[in-house]
């Protein structure tokens, strides 16, 4: 007996008078409030019908007390309501499961199909194998009972069939029935297993539809029951139930945002954990490229620096041959002076015969005279070549210093970009864990304060 008297919550609806609405599990029931009445509610005692399976204790979510002092139409008991739930659940979990049997059962239907159809094809080989030996056998006329005898009648057969047959022919033979046959137990092996397997399933399946059966006798009880305590309450306390049940789902559905809010807040965080790890990851390959940028700069600045060197030392080569050019230059500008002179002088001695001994004196130092220019126009030759290959050579420096000058810019280039990527990267880290650890905080503040 229910001590307060207070008809059970919840069996208040009827299939025949509304359309069905959500329940609060998911399934839609068939029970739904009345929008009449004949009978006026009554504030009399009533025995709980469901005392045995369900206690009196108030429903937490929905506020209610169980006082004696309550309304009926303001405080229904919810032991029934809870009943309800608990049913839908249940046939709900039941409805979860007769779905996976029944895929587990088609997939089932469909291995023992594959498998059939593999087994005909092995009967099928094996039969037309069987076909062939007992043709063998009957070709071997009635020596079959004797194995050496059919050995022997085989191995005549094969002569007189297959002139290159021998052992390998009859070993091949054997091997292949033999393997059939494995073939074929292994088939049936599977498909007994596949068969145990659906026979369990289907126990499943009918232990299953027992269990649905019982629920849905259960519901049906329910439902009558309902519709004698609709008939009896009336109108307000099916209203009160509606009310109370829109004032429950609205409960349940402000608890799955406040869920989705914690779930978002703890993707957040588990994105602020992998952000931070590969921050983590990338900090040390960001230094490590810019000390290979530095190293390598300094590189190429002791490379430019050694090419400076080698220039500086050309340009005092060109300045010294640029000097013994010169030198040689004004050399051969008083030699050929000093022959013209000679050559004046021996105009002058020729015409004079007393001279005769001095003209050959004077043509012979004008000899002298002529090899020294000549071997000083050889090595002003010379000087000259190594000129022009000191201006190629410090040309081409001069080219490769530029070249140098350009990588090292845009290795400097490259330094600063990957400083601002870094910095960019950074403070767009920094920025977006703050927003995230700002909105995580935010949304648990929230649930803490909705619960």
């Amino acid at each position: 007996m229910n001590p307060h008297g207070k008809p059970p919550q919840g069996l208040l609806q009827s299939r025949r008078q509304s359309p069905p609405r959500r329940s609060l599990a998911g399934i839609s029931p068939t029970m739904s409030p009345p929008t009449t009445s004949s009978l006026p509610p009554r504030n009399t005692k009533r025995r709980n019908v469901f005392s045995a399976n369900t206690d009196s204790q108030p429903d937490i979510d929905s506020g209610l007390g169980n006082a004696p002092d309550d309304n009926i139409q303001n405080n229904p008991h919810p032991s029934s309501k809870v009943r309800i739930v608990y049913r839908d659940e249940e046939e709900r979990k039941l409805h979860e499961k007769v779905e996976t049997l029944m895929t587990q059962i088609e997939s089932l239907h469909k291995d023992r199909c594959d498998m059939a159809k593999k087994l005909r094809g092995v009967e099928a080989e094996l039969t037309l194998k069987k076909a062939a030996v007992l043709d063998f056998k009957a070709c071997c006329g009635p020596y079959c009972n004797n194995s050496s005898n059919l050995e022997k009648a085989a191995q005549s057969l094969y002569a007189d069939l297959l002139p290159s047959s021998n052992e390998q022919d009859s070993q091949l033979l054997k091997s292949i029935v033999s393997t059939a046959r494995k073939e074929a137990g292994e088939v049936n092996q599977k498909l007994q297993e596949k068969n145990q397997k659906l026979a369990e399933v289907d126990a499943q399946l009918i232990s299953l539809r027992k269990d649905l059966q019982t629920v849905r006798e259960e519901n049906d009880n329910l439902e009558a029951a309902n519709g004698r305590l609709n008939n009896e309450l009336g109108v307000e306390t099916a209203n009160s139930l509606k009310r109370e049940t829109s004032f429950i789902a609205g409960m349940n559905m402000v608890q799955k945002h406040q869920r989705e809010r914690i779930t978002r807040a703890e993707a957040d965080c588990s994105h602020i954990a992998k952000l931070e790890e590969e921050c983590s990851k990338l900090k040390p390959l960001f230094q490590e490229q810019l000390s290979k940028n530095v190293l390598s700069r300094s590189i190429q600045t002791q490379n430019i620096s050694r090419l400076e060197k080698e220039k500086n030392t050309l340009l005092a080569d060109k300045q010294v041959a640029e000097g013994k050019l010169q030198y040689k230059q004004e050399k051969i500008e008083s030699l050929q002076r000093s022959k013209d002179e000679l050559e004046k002088k021996i105009e002058k001695l020729t015409k004079n015969k007393k001279g005769q001994a001095v003209a050959d004196e004077s043509r012979q130092l004008q000899d002298r005279l002529d090899l020294q220019i000549t071997n000083i126009q050889s090595d002003r030759d010379s000087l000259a070549q190594q000129l022009e290959n000191n201006k190629v050579v410090i040309s081409e420096l001069q080219t490769l210093l530029k070249s140098k000058d350009e990588e090292i810019q845009q290795l400097s280039n490259r330094v600063e970009d990957l400083n601002d990527e870094t910095q960019v990267e950074v403070y767009a880290f920094q920025t977006c864990f703050t927003r995230c650890y700002v909105y995580a905080k935010t949304n648990l503040a929230m649930v803490r304060s909705n619960r």
